[in-house]
């Protein structure tokens, strides 16, 4: 029993959700008609982090319907307006996994969970469909939605029928909305597969939700119609089979398969539905005795591919659909669980001495740095004991943050405790790894005497942002370190095709598309 998974199906997945809404209309419940909603528990902004350290590889950062290149930090393009995206998500947490496996084992033979943190007044993607059901819970902050219908014809698409995935929704096509919301946390919306979506922060508000997945269009008969008649022509052996008894010279065995349905054709039979087609003038109309002298198909090869057709036909079954679909799932549900147990056993990965930074450390400046910026100020200016100077341009967010640390003095503060605009914990991390791994500030251990992760120069991490001695340094390189709620101005190599100098900056933000997130 899952007492998370007990308290969610009894007041969403429902009999009557499943009656009136699954895959025909969204469904938008009021955190208020569900006080005991668990979710929003599970996650602050100090697991979030943890999680982007888990699954790197799973991380997608978008803004504003265009990709950022994956090698920026998240931490800098959280702040600079960027929504971080983290698909499967569920290996990362234990009590999300378990819940998740939970609901596939009530209902959906399989659910994974995609993370979506954005930032205020911005948004992540553009109109879309996607080839999932899914169920968004609010975690944090507020986010507003339009829920539109499914484009004509393309009721319960399949996966290469999404739509604003390749190519932009033409304005208009949406049509009116069928909906609409602002979530706040606790709320919960649920959007069929195929119906058209978008959604964007208010300026005075981040947000996180969690989208629980149902890959539907793998879930379906068609699906598992394609994937049976798929595995009958390739056969009884994948490729890691091939490979394997190529390595150890083991026999070949015709009796056993890795796919259903794989033994239903000989080998010969498959060979003649792999055969390339010729135009009927190829060859002088013959080839492989497919083809008599004038050119059109022999009886003898008519008949065969007859013979196949029969086969298949009577392969076709519905039992040989479900174990098929058994198979995928079974295989589906065993990867989930390896990813999860490797990415636990692992743990995050640690780039820096920022990493290590939590709300509940204590940071102060470099007790070797002298900092000068003015409350609301675009430059701090920090200069060492030996002449070394470094200017920095900044957002006034960031000037009242980094005001705040010097003010504590060697003692050092509190992250949770330092100012950020909008109260948002996630910006007030995100401030306090970057400044850490510049060398300006240093994180404090557990005692709060000794720096955590210094040098022994008075930096910590591998600050990438030069020191110079004996004159001040031309700002005009280091673009400013933004803030997540100062304006979100483009970044001076917006519409630069050039790489972004050493100091920080986002690189040039590409054209691109929605994502083709959540694959199992």
């Amino acid at each position: 029993m899952n007492d998370d998974a007990d308290c969610f199906c009894s007041t969403i997945l429902t009999p009557e959700f499943f009656s009136t809404y699954w895959e025909e209309r969204p469904l938008l419940v009021k955190a208020a008609d569900f006080p005991d909603n668990p979710l929003p528990s599970m996650i602050d902004a100090d697991t979030m982090m943890d999680i982007l350290g888990r699954i790197p590889d799973q991380l997608k950062i978008f803004k504003k319907g265009r990709a950022v290149a994956p090698s920026v930090s998240p931490w800098l393009a959280y702040l600079d307006g960027a929504s971080l995206i983290v698909n499967m998500a569920d290996r990362t947490h234990p009590r999300l996994f378990a819940f998740c496996r939970e609901l596939a084992t009530r209902f959906f033979h399989h659910v994974f969970a995609v993370l979506y943190l954005t930032p205020p007044g911005t948004f992540a993607v553009n109109v879309h469909s996607d080839d999932q059901d899914t169920i968004l819970v609010q975690l944090w902050g507020t986010k507003a939605w339009k829920v539109f219908g499914p484009l004509p014809g393309l009721r319960l698409i399949l996966s290469d029928e999404m739509a604003g995935k390749s190519e932009t929704v033409p304005t208009g096509a949406e049509g009116p909305p069928v909906l609409e919301c602002t979530l706040s946390a606790g709320d919960v919306l649920y959007i069929p597969r195929g119906h058209l979506h978008c959604a964007k922060t208010p300026e005075s508000s981040q947000s996180l939700h969690v989208t629980l997945t149902v890959p539907s269009s793998d879930m379906n008969r068609g699906a598992a119609l394609e994937r049976t008649l798929g595995e009958i022509i390739r056969g009884p052996l994948r490729p890691q089979d091939s490979m394997q008894i190529a390595a150890t010279a083991a026999p070949v065995s015709t009796n056993s398969t890795s796919r259903p349905g794989g033994n239903v054709l000989d080998e010969e039979e498959r060979l003649l539905l792999r055969r390339s087609v010729l135009k009927e003038d190829a060859v002088g109309g013959q080839g492989r005795g497919e083809r008599g002298n004038n050119g059109r198909e022999s009886p003898e090869y008519a008949e065969r591919i007859e013979s196949i057709l029969t086969k298949l036909r009577a392969a076709l079954t519905e039992d040989n659909l479900r174990a098929s679909f058994s198979a995928q799932m079974q295989r589906v549900n065993s990867n989930q669980l390896r990813q999860h147990m490797r990415t636990m056993q692992t743990g995050p990965v640690m780039v820096g001495a920022g990493s290590a930074v939590t709300s509940r450390s204590q940071i102060r400046l470099d007790p070797e740095i002298e900092m000068t910026c003015e409350a609301g100020a675009s430059e701090a200016c920090f200069e060492k004991r030996g002449g070394a100077r470094l200017q920095m341009r900044i957002e006034p967010a960031a000037a009242d943050f980094l005001r705040a640390v010097r003010d504590a003095g060697e003692a050092g503060v509190s992250v949770k405790n330092l100012p950020v605009s909008n109260s948002d914990s996630f910006e007030r991390l995100c401030l306090a790894r970057l400044f850490v791994d510049k060398g300006v500030l240093q994180a404090l251990s557990g005692s709060g005497e000794t720096p955590n992760g210094s040098n022994g120069n008075g930096q910590n991490g591998n600050s990438d942002i030069p020191w110079e001695r004996g004159s001040d340094v031309d700002p005009s390189p280091h673009p400013p370190l933004p803030s997540a709620a100062a304006g979100r101005r483009p970044t001076r190599h917006g519409g630069s095709s050039q790489a972004p100098p050493a100091g920080g900056g986002l690189p040039r933000v590409g054209a691109g598309v929605v994502p083709d997130l959540g694959r199992m």
